[in-house]
């Protein structure tokens, strides 16, 4: 069907682990009119969606877009809010929420500029699996939940801290008692799959431990699933002389009852205010600092002058967020900042006052120690302050990665407003001024923190909440890479060279980063992919900006090979021929990474425009040439040869009258709807076109394309296309027939004579994607009219078997299948060795000339990814070997790229002996799986159905290709039935007439069923077969292959089955595409080979440590590799040992290298 228009910038990412990133034409394929597609593991809902400039949607259309990939549509989404960035654009957050209770941990965001969606990203579920329903009432639930705190006093029971909550809310009806709320969580509190639990959810803040928690509980066993902590520790001006910052300006206001100035300062969104507990734990007896001159120099023994600190920092917070970035406070509202300084923390609770915390509303600080002292610096306020943003804006979850995230964001922003504040006295170590370094961003081994991800110090256990506090600091020295610049080796042996963007910069790419792109489970992978995207929205794709970034994520360990950030050339147009000139094309650039274009038309004229249209004069055959120029991303050039033809042989190009008739006398053409290949016809026509070749004996119509609106039963009584056998629509009506989806695409026409009549009728309402219709004129004395189809246009194996249906006598085929390769054959099978999308094009000719028929986009070819190989490292010259590969299909090697027949097939391959580097080619093969589904209650709890009036089908989705073999069905009556599969326009696919005997009987189908959503199988007419009205179980689904999903029912469509049960289905044999498998083997001498060849490790399989056993004392080094190919560690021969016991249970590869040769060992973690 007609293509959208692609676009043309976008960034170049490598392959992303746990996740897949399509791009150009292959995210369009997955997403009509994208230019970046990426999905992550547990879901088959894209992760992020990005459209070019040609493609924005409005918000209505982007959220039917998201709910067309649900594959159960109890699946929904609410809005939670809209954050107004400072470039302009806005993040609409929304929330996924299954039969209106809300999914945790879910988050879709619009990214909206103008009012168009250019972008959607989050985590949501295509389908869900509830494992445990609401049956424990929320007051048992809540029961079990405080018998798991186990508290010895919670806050509401303290009617002062009651009171402060609804002082600082400002509602009388504030409370700290917990609230049952209904949720489907995952077991854990990371997306693994799509198993969700019922559970309430309690906000359970207790003073005696002091900790604030969220706990879910189990509705049906009342087990505590998990919880995540909500605790994070760690108007007149006067002057104020600050412990840490110096003399600073202050905003305070004159107290009218004192007649003093106290630490409130009502500029700044609700306001900031400082308040004095005396040292107790008591924050309603909390009471304001004063002082009568407005000179904050309130140096004593109670330690007062810190309350400046923490009002001077909390200040400096604000204006920050709010000058650099456009927010206002941290919910973008103006939330008011309350400072809580001289707490007791060890009457609280705690073993000593060295603490500060972040409880989700205000600050709170302890007074340190004799060797620390209080907690009121401008970095660990910030970083405390961030915590509220962060909940706010991504919302991390406070547990393994996304914590370790959580806790990075509050450094980074921590040391950013330092520098902000007081530019002259910042630095790079968090809480270097109370006399403790708790760490550092510019060197974190110093402080006993990872500057590589996964590396030396990370926290691999669940020990503070799986490290938050540690594992974060990677990208915190990422932040600084990006600031300051700075080289070195990381702990995987990978050298870095950062150039300095500067910190204006970074913290931009930062803020973006977390409070635009950023959900709560995400994670590193998540952090890389969307810093990338941030910079490119802030200094474009090609800028020496996301270049740095993604430098910065080779340099801690993120992305496992060196950026490389490059421009593509390519593009396409929506027709390019023509039968005579003057002839417009119109380009559609699809490059990416680039900023300017040069385009050469091959007839003398150029064009710097984006999408140019040019106009040819003159026939001929054109050369195209594209030349992108990237900047930072360098330059690419595509050529296309004779892109352009204009040629009387070739078909002529008309677009359908809105009005009238229009006649046309040429013997051959294409024929568009109104709204031409890129766009839906118009609404409210009524027209007709007639075709007038005279002498012809007839006049054929091959319809390539059709999508024309359904009827409301079995005529099509609002939108069709009509065909007559003469010169007007008066003439006899071909097959009696009217067209429309109901009908189903007619296929090929002809008629009797020289005259054929098209007639096309819209109403005012919908439209759709309309027709393309190939015509030809028949005549003995004319070139043969080619007509082709193909068995099948969607192959997962690359294979096509293509059909020669021409008439008029045709005597030679010229076939060109769109992939640079060709054939004369009459009906040729072509393997395609790549994946895309492919033109098709057919010459056919007689001694009287020739004609060609073009399908635009016509072959898709899926080719599924291939097994990772384990390169061969340890193969000596003139040495039989044995290559052994883990593949999940069947290995197939070829010893070229084209070659047709394979040297060896199987995985394991005992090889002769190599004395030269040899290439092979290999491709998997995956064979077909046989699967049934559906409803088997055929014959009770419902009754016979059909009528005319009321089509009714079953709603499905296919994840991938796959025959329709069998169904059964339950017949009233013997007699024909016709049964069609229509795509979700309720265009027929494929249409079969089947004769039932009364009664329960398999019947044979063998649609060809396409991948696709909302897809039909329908009982056309009045089929009579038993529709199936109650205990209905929805959704029926094979994993990865299909979901049944709904039915066509206007009211309950979950309680109703119609007609069709007990599918078998069957997918296609599929085949990869050919990856490149080079041997070189090496010389290994005799005494030192000895050595290397006795050195193994033992004990193998291990629970994770493994030892060498290196008898010969070989010098040797070594790295350790996952199955996708990633660098984990390296080491050498100095360690007697491996120790993995942190890595996932699986396989693993050791690749060790010395002067006597390589060896390649096998490590099975259990």
């Amino acid at each position: 069907m007609k293509k959208v228009q692609l676009l043309f910038v976008f960034l170049l990412f490598s392959c992303f682990v746990f996740s897949q990133v399509y791009k150009g034409r292959e995210a369009d394929m997955r997403v009509k009119g994208a230019d970046i597609v990426r999905f992550k593991d547990f879901s088959k809902l894209p992760n992020f969606i990005h459209f070019g400039d040609a493609e924005h949607l409005d918000k209505a259309k982007a959220i039917d877009l998201t709910n067309s990939f649900f594959e159960d549509n109890q699946l929904s989404l609410i809005e939670k809010n809209i954050q107004k960035n400072k470039s302009g654009d806005e993040t609409h957050r929304f929330q996924q929420t299954y039969k209106n209770v809300p999914i945790e941990f879910t988050a879709w965001n619009l990214q909206i500029k103008n009012g168009e969606v250019y972008a959607l990203n989050g985590e949501l579920f295509n389908n869900v699996n509830i494992v445990s329903n609401f049956s424990i009432t929320p007051d048992e639930a809540l029961n079990l939940a405080l018998q798991y705190i186990g508290a010895e006093k919670y806050m509401w029971e303290d009617g002062s801290e009651e009171k402060l909550l609804k002082t600082f809310l400002n509602d009388e009806d504030a409370t700290y008692f917990p609230k049952a709320e209904k949720v489907l969580v995952p077991a854990q509190a990371k997306f693994e799959n799509s198993n969700l639990h019922s559970a309430y959810k309690f906000d359970i803040y207790s003073k005696n431990p002091h900790q604030r928690k969220d706990v879910y509980v189990d509705a049906t066993s009342g087990k505590i699933l998990f919880s995540l902590s909500k605790l994070y520790e760690s108007n007149a001006i006067g002057t104020a002389h600050t412990q840490y910052s110096g003399i600073q300006q202050i905003n305070t206001t004159l107290d009218s009852e004192s007649g003093q100035y106290i630490l409130n300062d009502n500029t700044r969104g609700a306001g900031i205010r400082t308040l004095n507990c005396q040292d107790t734990d008591d924050y309603e007896g909390a009471i304001e600092f004063y002082d009568s001159d407005n000179i904050w120099n309130n140096v004593n023994a109670q330690l007062d002058e810190y309350a400046t600190d923490a009002h001077f920092a909390t200040a400096s917070t604000y204006d920050y967020f709010y000058n650099i970035h456009g927010r206002n406070s941290i919910d973008g509202n103006g939330h008011a900042l309350w400072s809580f300084v001289h707490f007791s923390l060890i009457d609280y609770g705690y073993g000593s006052n060295v603490n500060a915390f972040w409880n989700g509303y205000y600050m709170t600080y302890g007074d340190g120690n004799e060797n620390i002292t209080p907690l009121t610096t401008v970095d660990i306020c910030a970083h405390e302050i961030t915590h509220g943003l962060t909940s706010y804006t991504a919302n991390l979850i406070y547990q393994d990665e996304s914590g370790a995230l959580n806790e990075a964001f509050s450094d980074i922003f921590g040391t950013a407003v330092e520098f902000y504040a007081k530019p002259g006295n910042a630095n790079y170590l968090i809480g270097s001024e109370i006399g403790y370094v708790m760490r550092s961003l510019a060197d974190p081994n110093s402080t006993g923190k990872p500057d590589t991800y996964q590396g030396s110090y990370w926290v691999f256990d669940e020990s503070d909440n799986g490290g938050v506090h540690t594992n974060g600091i990677p990208l915190c020295y990422g932040f600084y890479l990006l600031s300051e610049g700075g080289s070195g080796t990381n702990d995987l042996g990978n050298f870095y060279d950062i150039a300095s963007i500067g910190m204006a910069k970074a913290e931009k790419i930062f803020f973006r980063l977390l409070t635009v792109y950023l959900t709560p489970s995400s994670n590193y992978y998540d952090a890389w992919f969307f810093a990338m995207q941030a910079a490119a929205d802030l200094y474009g794709a090609c800028s020496s900006e996301v270049q740095s970034v993604g430098e910065m994520f080779y340099a801690i360990g993120v992305a496992d090979e060196p950026y490389v950030n490059t421009a593509y050339a390519n593009f396409t147009a929506s027709y390019t021929q023509s039968c005579e000139a003057p002839f417009t094309v119109n380009f559609i650039n699809q490059s990416y990474n680039g900023n300017s274009f040069l385009w050469n038309f091959g007839d003398g004229n150029t064009s710097a425009e984006i999408n140019p249209t040019h106009t040819y004069n003159s026939e001929g055959y054109y050369n195209v040439t594209l030349t992108v120029s990237g900047g930072g991303c360098g330059s690419a050039f595509k050529n296309k040869e004779n892109f352009v033809q204009i040629d009387p042989s070739l078909p002529c190009v008309t677009f359908f009258p809105t009005f009238g008739n229009e006649t046309i006398t040429k013997c051959n053409g294409i024929i568009y709807d109104s709204g031409g290949p890129d766009g839906k016809y118009f609404t409210d026509t009524h027209s007709s076109l007639t075709i007038y070749v005279a002498g012809s004996e007839s006049i054929v119509l091959d319809i390539l394309e059709f999508d024309i609106e359904e009827g409301s039963g079995i005529e099509c009584n609002f939108d069709y296309i009509a065909f007559y056998d003469g010169p007007n629509t008066s003439s006899p009506l071909i097959n009696e027939t009217k067209y429309c989806n109901t009908v189903g695409n007619p296929g090929i026409i002809s008629s009797t004579g020289e005259y054929i009549t098209i007639e096309f009728y819209s109403d005012s309402g919908l439209a759709l994607e309309g027709f393309k219709i190939q015509y030809n004129c028949i005549n003995s004395a004319n070139p043969p009219t080619p007509i082709f189809s193909a068995n099948n246009t969607y192959s997962c194996d690359g294979y096509v078997e293509f059909v020669d249906n021409s008439i008029n006598n045709p005597q030679t085929w010229e076939w060109n299948f769109g992939d640079g390769e060709i054939s004369n054959e009459q009906s040729p099978t072509h393997k395609y060795l790549s994946s895309g999308i492919y033109t098709v094009q057919l010459k056919v000719g007689n001694e009287n000339g020739s004609q060609t028929s073009i399908k635009t986009d016509y072959i898709t070819i899926d080719l599924p990814e291939a097994s990772q190989l384990v390169p061969l490292d340890n193969v000596c010259i003139d040495q039989a070997f044995v290559i052994n590969q883990n593949a999940e299909g069947e290995l197939k090697w070829y010893d070229t790229f084209e070659s047709t027949t394979p040297v060896f097939i199987g995985n394991t391959w005992q090889h002769d002996a190599i004395s030269e580097p040899v290439t092979y080619w290999v491709e998997e093969f995956y064979g077909s799986e046989t699967y049934y589904v559906g409803s088997d209650n055929y014959n009770t709890d419902g009754g016979y159905f059909g009528h005319p009036s009321y089509i009714h089908y079953l709603i499905f989705d296919a994840y991938k290709p796959f025959v329709l073999k069998t169904v059964k069905v339950n017949a009233q009556g013997n007699g024909n039935r016709t049964i069609a599969l229509r795509t979700s326009t309720q265009e027929i696919i494929a249409e079969k007439s089947v004769f039932c005997i009364d009664g329960t009987q398999i019947i044979t189908l063998d649609f060809d069923v396409p991948m696709g959503n909302n897809l039909q199988l329908v009982g056309l007419g009045a089929p009579d077969l038993f529709r199936n009205s109650s205990n209905v179980n929805y959704p029926y689904k094979i994993e990865d292959v299909v979901s049944i999903k709904a039915s066509s029912a206007s009211s309950e469509p979950y309680n109703y089955y119609y007609y069709f049960y007990n599918w078998k289905i069957q997918t296609y044999e599929c085949t990869s595409a050919r990856t490149e498998f080079e041997i070189i083997p090496h010389t290994c001498s005799n005494v030192e080979d000895i050595s290397l060849q006795n050195l193994s490790i033992f004990p193998n399989p291990s629970r994770g440590v493994f030892m060498f056993n290196n008898l010969d004392n070989l010098d040797f080094e070594f790295k350790i590799s996952d199955v996708f190919g990633k660098v984990l560690l390296k080491g050498n021969s100095e360690q007697k040992e491996i120790n993995i016991s942190h890595f996932a249970n699986g396989v693993y590869f050791v690749e060790i290298n010395s002067e006597s040769g390589n060896k390649f060992v096998k490590l099975v973690k259990q």
